[in-house]
């Protein structure tokens, strides 16, 4: 029995923006090979910038707030243990000085949030990976969401292909798979996964041949998108 499968990476990612802002610079190309943390692209930063700027002003504000509002405490605790002040006059600023404390702290956690939004205008590689494409150009507009690039780790690679469901019995009992690649050569998966479902309307189950990783890293090794024989074997040989 033979199918038709395709190579697939095991690992994949699809990189997105997570800020809005124009597409300064794309920084790779389909088939660059790419480090962990190596940007991908750039997202113009100003308006982001801005906004770091206006959260950190917002800081020095609530930390003036609060400074002043200690103060305040401090001096009607002081007064009402002379018996110059009411309890009330006193609860007044215990309570000014907690909603001091509590808009420093929503002020700080708004410059943490604007600093890390920042840290969004650099678009990097979740891992060490080969580009498979790209999916916007410099001066594109870019938002929360939008692909940059989709990256893939070479170095773990799997056949897959679609068994229909009148040839399952026959697929899973034969003795050995073999994925036959285009320029001839035959590799035994190193772990074959059957998927447990069955596509409703194709009727068929799939099934994921990972190939072995020394060999997948090879020079000579497939691409993602190629097309494979997949080889069930009843016999001594394919």
């Amino acid at each position: 029995l033979a199918l038709d499968g395709v190579i697939q990476p095991v690992r994949q990612a699809t990189v997105s923006v997570q800020v809005v802002g124009n597409v300064l610079s794309l920084l790779v190309k389909a088939g660059d090979r790419v480090r962990a943390g190596q940007p991908l692209a750039r997202i113009d930063e100003r308006d982001l910038q801005a906004g770091l700027q206006r959260s950190e002003a917002g800081v020095a504000q609530a930390e003036a707030e609060f400074r002043n509002a200690r103060l305040q405490a401090d001096r009607q605790r002081e007064l009402r243990a002379q018996g110059f002040v009411s309890q009330a006059a006193l609860d007044v600023a215990q309570t000014q000085l907690e909603a001091a404390r509590a808009g420093l702290s929503q002020a700080q956690a708004g410059r943490s949030q604007a600093a890390l939004a920042r840290g969004f205008s650099q678009v990097l590689a979740p891992f060490d990976a080969v580009v498979l494409a790209t999916h916007v150009e410099a001066g594109d507009l870019a938002s929360p969401g939008r692909p940059i690039a989709t990256v893939y780790a070479p170095g773990a690679l799997r056949a897959v292909v679609q068994v229909p469901s009148s040839l399952a019995a026959q697929a899973r009992q034969a003795r050995e798979v073999r994925v036959l690649l285009p320029d001839g050569r035959s590799v035994v998966p190193a772990v074959r996964t059957v998927l447990p479902s069955t596509d409703p309307v194709s009727q068929t189950t799939e099934w994921r041949l990972d190939l072995p990783t020394a060999w997948a890293i090879g020079e000579a090794a497939p691409s993602p998108g190629q097309s494979v024989r997949i080889g069930f074997v009843e016999g001594d040989a394919l």
